[in-house]
């Protein structure tokens, strides 16, 4: 060929003489065209040297691939230099052998779908002239073994002098993969050897090829690696999650222990060991991980500056923090926290990381990996319904907020890049409640298939409920709490304890008293009025339980009395702490506190202001101050005015204010506590929560500059680098975060964190080009938020924050790392019909690529179909400018109609090269949704209606009845006469003819006239058969489904049924045809007669008229009568009489009942649009396809349940129909008659 995807460009030699002729058609020469064609391997780039131009693409865990070996490259290569021999190592780990009685992990993996059930096997292959034409050699035969056996496809295919990608299906069982090395090992690559046979079909060296690389790649789930949340431990996994995916065959890692309650960062150091531990023992790139609770924040931390982790599962993650870890931090501000697990672990130097002003201060300083795919399953748990053991949850979601009773839904769903999940659950269910979400089967059910497939994209996989919840207005370092009183409380070793505590609103309230666990204390109240309150006090809810190793009391009090009530606290051991709080549901009185500026260098001053509110009156005269616990744990205590000095601003406003000096570098922790009387004399009391930071000192930068950074040495970028000056006036770790803009508003976030020495030092930190690429914008690009945070274990401490800081040079976008030859994801496709037939000769498609150099351009693709199936290949060539251009395909549209297989078809295995660039689809273009029938060489399949029985059959029949028709006909299902008669009337309605039993009427038969009412509205009913057929009962049933009053046709026996039927149906001069009533073959072909034409079918004896049907032909007094059947079923006698009632009288027939329904489709042209075939040996399956068939104009034929009989087969191979339905079930006609009717399409 003269165009195509050649290794160079020459042109051969005329060869001399017919020998020669032969011989240069072959590859058989040592100067043949095709060696010489074939260039010397060279290094075409970083990742691929071979004699080919393809870069393969680049490994991965479930991509293996060899480039360089003894069999590749070998340069055109006949069979005596031959076999090709490859081998392709696969380090990825995966069981193959069953041990202790379990299936191993592939079988496991198969079983569940997860598995490829085929490896793809591909490669580039020279010159391979498989449909070559040369006598006296046969074509080209390289035959292709994999681990010595022969691929399915068993051979290369392609073109003279073309490189073409060739794709086998290697069964996922011949494919040898590493051996766990087990815990802490490192497995041994697998080898797996590639054959390539060499001209299998010469017996003289005819043909040559060149295999340039090979790649291996299958689908399989990652391992999993578990990560718990505070006060938990690794066991957790190991109850549901661990065995489910262990079952299936995914490897997990269950044994991550991180402690109760430690940092962010050293949990993260924790996770990144258990992540590296598994991508080594499994040969994987990367794992997917599924946390709980503060093990998403942990995981968080870890992937923000670490590869390894493709996805992310949060189950409960706080990402905005709890409300829960705000108030155990105000206890430990009043009463020196409480101990336990919960409370007391939340009050701890590590609880304050899941406070929600400290996750404000880590979100806005941390930035999520844009390399990992997070999902968030959030609880929404009401415990609504729930009659014993839920006031405690009732009174934790009063706390933090719709959501899990620990983590709101406003938090978990913090971010909108997450995939977010909602997982609702009430009354006893508690799945939805933090630590049910991951016992809970249900939510493994929806979220398992993130870290079962993978590499897939989630987007519309969301199988969970969208949080109504938003997450509150409020900015800054100030923590999310409901209004709620002063803590009161301390220790129980001191005896009974009696607290204040004002309830300022009659609304419903809860009273909680939070303590140490262990033994339960007492706590009674005593309202203003002196009338004391117990747990058994009427009206008055009570619970008290352990909640996560703290036990809580709470009342619910419905209507409280307005003022100072008391708590009394008794009982509880020595050591017992606790404290008290009031929660009104709906009050006016409203504490808010506002920090200017919450983050300072150490000895800086910050201001505090707290505003008081009674809906919006302000509040005065209260007593207002801070408690604020240092980084050193000392405490101070700070009084906040509203007077008009010092700090505040307006004297009597309601806003009190005073200043905090920060001294020792970290956080502050601030309780802010105020209490007084409203201006009606009602007492209350009110606190908040903030956080204060204090850095070690201030931080300047200057000397800002950017370059494009390229690390292939492509000459494109694959960085933007920011670089700046950092002047900090004390030595420590600092994290610089920032965001870069284009002028779109596209934008991407990097941070890098960096041990700075005190004064000036260069700080840069990267922007992806490829990112900056695809969004399409060309720059300057604006440093849009620069943030530089010191950081230490447990706290962040804010020093600069800056705003659109710099500008870049004015880059261009093409100017970043991208392929200098790329799908643009735009294309065409167009059937072409040459001869005017209507049916598509060609199937035109181009396939848009966009071009860095101008230059000439080769390429080749192939067609398939969805399911895979090679269809066509096709190359091309052209000369290309820069910009977008067109890769050209025809494909032969007799091979699409030849397959039988419907789109939309898709162009794989792209290969394109030219100008120093080249370019390796797999998938290239997806073509419009067109139809194997539209092309040249449809044949098509014969298609099957059947259903469990004759009355689901007949239903389905039914379906296929024409839309406009409003009228159904019912039928016996039990005795085929008056059936016979029915089927005709059907057919000239046009109606469905249904089935129904004596005594009821089917559900399939009742389901398809509702549909028909539904769609079509109240459908007239004729029902064939007197009460002994069809009961009265069920007639009326009938009718009422239709909606309209069943019209019934019957006589005293079946003959007078037919005459009923076509007295009521037909018109007078209507042609009769006469059948037998004693069989139902001549009737069922018949009726396929009688519908088109209005026609009536009436019964008779072999050997006599019935009174009736003499009846019905005198009133009816047909032109023409037409007798379907031999003289067995109606005799000669029969016909002699029937000449008295018409003027023409003729007979159809044939040998048998098979011969006689060829004999009558004998009236129907060659070419139909269908044809249907039903049994011979039963009858109800036939008989209701008739009225179809007749509505239709379409003939019947007949078959036995397991041949074709010779008749039969001539008509059908007359008609030529374009499609041919088979109705019934296996056991009425065989898949073998319906494989035998295929050779009959047109």
């Amino acid at each position: 060929m003269t165009t195509g995807l050649t290794a160079a460009h020459a042109t051969p030699s005329e060869p001399s003489g017919p020998e020669s002729n032969a011989a240069a058609a072959t590859d058989s020469s040592s100067d043949s065209h095709s060696a010489s064609l074939l260039a010397e391997p060279q290094r075409h780039a970083p990742n691929h040297y071979g004699s080919s131009p393809f870069t393969p693409r680049e490994a991965t865990d479930s991509l293996f691939v060899v480039d360089e070996s003894p069999g590749l490259d070998t340069g055109c290569t006949f069979r005596n230099g031959g076999p090709l021999v490859f081998d392709i190592e696969v380090d990825r780990v995966l069981g193959v052998v069953a041990e202790d009685g379990k299936p191993s992990e592939r079988d496991r993996l198969l079983e569940a779908g997860l598995l490829s059930q085929f490896a793809s096997l591909r490669m580039p292959a020279y010159d391979v002239d498989f449909d070559a034409v040369v006598p006296p050699y046969n074509p080209e035969r390289d035959r292709v073994l994999f681990n010595g056996q022969v691929v399915q496809e068993e051979w290369l295919t392609g073109e003279n002098d073309v490189w073409k990608m060739n794709q086998f299906l290697v069964p996922i069982e011949w494919v040898k993969f590493a051996e766990d090395p087990g815990k802490g090992g490192t497995p041994e690559p697998a080898i797996n050897t590639i054959t390539i046979e060499i001209d299998t079909a010469n017996t003289i060296e005819a043909w040559c090829t060149s295999i340039d690389w090979a790649e291996l790649s299958f689908s399989m789930p990652r391992p999993t690696v578990f990560a718990h949340g505070i006060i938990s431990e690794s066991k957790i996994w190991r109850d549901l999650w661990s065995p489910r995916l262990q079952e299936v065959g995914i490897y997990t890692h269950d044994t991550l222990d991180m402690g109760w309650l430690d940092s962010i960062a050293n949990n993260a150091a924790e996770i990144g060991g258990a992540v590296e531990e598994t991508r080594e023992r499994y040969g994987v790139d990367s794992v997917n991980m599924v946390v709980h609770s503060k093990g998403g924040l942990d995981s968080r931390h870890y992937v923000e500056n670490n590869e390894g982790v493709d996805r992310i599962v949060q189950l409960g993650t706080p990402n905005a923090g709890s409300p829960l870890a705000d108030l155990a931090q105000v206890i430990l501000l009043k009463v020196g926290g409480l101990g336990g697990s919960l409370i007391g672990g939340l009050a701890a130097p590590a609880g304050v990381q899941l406070t929600t002003p400290y996750m404000w201060l880590y979100n806005n300083t941390h930035a999520l990996s844009p390399e990992v795919d997070f999902s968030v399953m959030a609880g929404d748990y009401d415990p609504a319904g729930c009659v014993l053991a839920c006031l405690v949850d009732r009174f934790l979601l009063q706390v933090t907020g719709q959501g899990d009773t620990i983590v709101p839904l406003w938090s978990a769903h913090r971010f909108a890049s997450m995939l977010p999940y909602t997982h609702n659950s009430s009354g006893t269910t508690k799945d939805a409640t933090h630590s049910g979400l991951h016992k809970s089967t249900a939510i493994l059910q929806v979220m398992r298939p993130t870290v079962e497939q993978p590499g897939l994209d989630d987007a519309g996989v969301v199988a969970s409920t969208p949080s109504a919840s938003s997450a509150p207005a409020a900015e800054g370092p100030v923590a999310q709490l409901p209004q709620h009183t002063a803590t009161v409380g301390g220790l129980a070793s001191g005896g009974s304890g009696d607290h204040e505590v004002p309830i300022d609103a009659s609304s419903p309230t809860f009273v909680s008293v939070l303590y140490t666990a262990g033994t339960p204390l007492t706590v009674e109240l005593l309202s203003p009025s002196g009338d004391r309150v117990t747990p058994s006090t009427p009206g008055v809810e009570f619970e008290d339980r352990e909640v996560e190793g703290t036990r809580l009391a709470v009342y619910l009090l419905p209507s409280p009395e307005v003022g100072a009530w008391t708590v009394e606290v008794g009982g509880g051991g020595a050591d017992t702490a606790y404290a008290i709080h009031a929660w009104p549901v709906d009050s006016s009185v409203s504490l808010t506190v506002d920090l200017p500026e919450p983050s300072v260098a150490s000895g800086a001053a910050v201001p505090v202001h707290a505003t008081l509110v009674d809906g919006v009156t302000p509040l005065t005269g209260a007593e207002v101050s801070a408690h604020v616990l240092r980084p050193d744990d000392s405490s101070v205590e700070v009084s906040l005015v509203d007077d008009g000095t010092g700090a505040d601003e307006t004297a009597g406003d309601g806003v009190y204010s005073g200043t905090l000096t920060t001294a020792a570098v970290g956080m502050y922790r601030v309780g802010i506590d105020a209490s007084g009387d409203t201006d009606e004399g009602t007492p209350f009391s009110r606190e908040a929560f903030a956080l204060v930071t204090a850095s070690s000192g201030e931080a300047t930068v200057s000397d800002f500059a950017d370059q494009g950074v390229d690390t292939n040495a492509n000459e494109l970028y694959d960085q933007l680098q920011v670089s700046l000056q950092v002047d900090v006036e004390a030595a420590g770790t600092y994290r610089v975060f920032g965001e870069l803009t284009d002028s779109d508003g596209n934008s991407q976030t990097s941070s890098t964190v960096v041990d700075l020495p005190a004064g000036s030092s260069p700080v840069a930190f990267t922007f992806d080009g490829a990112t900056i690429y695809d969004a399409g914008v060309d720059g300057p690009y604006t440093l849009s938020e620069l943030r530089i945070t010191e950081e230490s274990d447990l706290a962040l401490m804010p020093v600069t924050h800056l705003t659109d800081v710099h500008t870049t040079s004015a880059y261009g976008f093409g100017e970043f790392e991208h392929s200098g030859l790329r799908l643009t994801g735009v294309g065409t496709a167009e059937g072409v019909d040459l001869d005017g037939n209507g049916l598509f000769d060609q199937l035109a498609v181009t396939v848009q690529v966009h071009a860095d150099a101008a230059g000439y351009y080769e390429w080749s693709g192939q067609l398939r179909s969805p399911e895979g199936t090679e269809l066509d290949f096709e190359s091309g060539a052209a000369n290309f400018s820069v910009g977008n251009n067109d890769l050209t395909f025809v494909f032969d549209g007799w091979a699409i109609g030849e397959s039988g297989e419907d789109g939309p078809y898709r162009i794989t295995d792209v290969l394109v090269f030219g100008a120093g660039h080249n370019l390796v689809a797999g998938e290239a273009y997806q073509t419009p949704d067109f139809t194997a029938d539209q092309f040249e060489g449809y044949r098509g399949e014969v298609e099957r209606i059947a259903g469990a029985d004759r009355y689901e059959t007949a239903a389905l029949i039914a379906q296929e009845a024409p839309a406009s028709s409003a009228e159904v006909l019912v039928a016996s299902g039990q005795n085929f006469p008056d059936a016979l008669a029915a089927s005709g009337a059907a057919g000239a309605a046009p109606g469905p003819l249904l089935l129904a039993k004596a005594d009821a009427v089917p559900a399939v038969t009742r389901a398809e006239i509702q549909r028909r009412v539904t769609e079509g509205g109240p459908q007239a009913l004729s029902v064939a058969g007197g009460s002994l057929v069809i009961h009265p009962s069920i007639v009326a049933a009938l009718s009422a489904l239709a909606g309209t009053q069943a019209e019934v046709h019957s006589g005293i026996d079946r003959y007078a049924t037919a005459a009923a039927i076509a007295a009521a149906t037909v018109d007078e001069g209507a042609t009769a045809y006469v059948v037998s009533g004693l069989d139902y073959p001549d009737a069922l072909t018949a009726a396929t007669l009688a519908a088109p034409e209005q026609g009536s079918v009436l019964l008779t004896r072999p050997d006599r008229l019935p009174n009736a049907t003499v009846a019905q032909l005198e009133a009816q007094a047909p032109e023409r009568i037409v007798i379907v059947g031999g003289t067995g079923a109606v005799s000669h006698d029969v016909l002699e009489a029937l000449e008295d009632y018409a003027p023409t009288v003729v007979r159809v027939s044939g040998g048998d009942r098979y011969a006689t329904a060829a004999a009558v489709s004998d009236s129907f042209d060659t070419g139909v649009d269908v044809l249907y075939v039903a049994t011979g040996e039963n009858y109800p399956d036939a008989l209701t396809v008739a009225a179809l068939a007749g509505q239709q104009g379409a003939p019947v034929l007949l078959a036995q349940a397991d041949n074709l009989p010779a008749v039969s087969a001539a008509a059908a191979d007359r008609l030529q129909p374009d499609r041919i339905v088979v109705v019934g079930g296996t056991g009425a006609v065989s898949d073998a008659v319906l494989e035998e009717l295929e050779a009959y399409l047109n």
